[in-house]
């Protein structure tokens, strides 16, 4: 982060994973910094206002919009195939409720990789998902029916929604109100 003291203002972000680089910043920062930070390192090719990091494409237009969407990434993501499920419940268990059961180790291990696809997107850009996500996360240390089939719905509902996108506008920053809700 690159803060302006004269102004008291912060000019410039940039986020790193691995070796990618997502940046932005006012129009200073691309006129003074980032020219002398360009010079640091060896780049590769550069992607501007339309491009993939991380499994999130980004589009925006300077000053008016931004947008990130999981498009591509849930194009790539499978329905969870929940009509023979028996096979992934641990057995002994018919004197509980279904949705009470506990998975096996198979059952377990597809639980896993569908609830980790699923916080990847929550996290990344597509919010709506998080209050399912909440509830799907309970079960990672002894997962039941009832919680892979609440994460098998909520990854259909990302298939049957790929487009939905997070947008974002500039704010007046004398405008802006921060609201905090804490339950504990």
């Amino acid at each position: 982060m690159w803060y302006d003291a004269a102004t008291d203002e912060i000019i410039g972000v940039v986020g790193v994973h691995v070796d990618d680089a997502r940046m932005t910043g006012s129009a200073k920062w691309f006129a003074t910094v980032w020219p002398q930070e360009k010079e640091l390192y060896e780049w590769g090719e550069w992607e501007e206002m339309q491009f993939r990091f991380t499994g999130v494409t980004h589009k925006g237009e300077i000053g008016k919009w931004a947008s990130l969407d999981m498009e591509h990434y849930i194009s790539h993501c499978k329905p969870v195939e929940l009509e023979n499920i028996n096979h992934l419940i641990e057995p002994h268990q018919n004197h509980l409720e279904r949705a009470k059961r506990k998975l096996n180790k198979q059952g377990f291990a597809i639980f896993r990789a569908v609830a980790g696809s699923l916080q990847w997107c929550a996290t990344q850009g597509r919010p709506e998902i998080l209050g399912n996500l909440t509830a799907i996360q309970k079960g990672l240390s002894a997962p039941t029916v009832g919680d892979l089939q609440l994460a098998a719905e909520t990854m259909q509902y990302l298939i049957d929604n790929p487009s939905t996108r997070v947008m974002m506008y500039p704010v007046d920053l004398e405008k802006l109100v921060i609201v905090v809700f804490c339950d504990s």
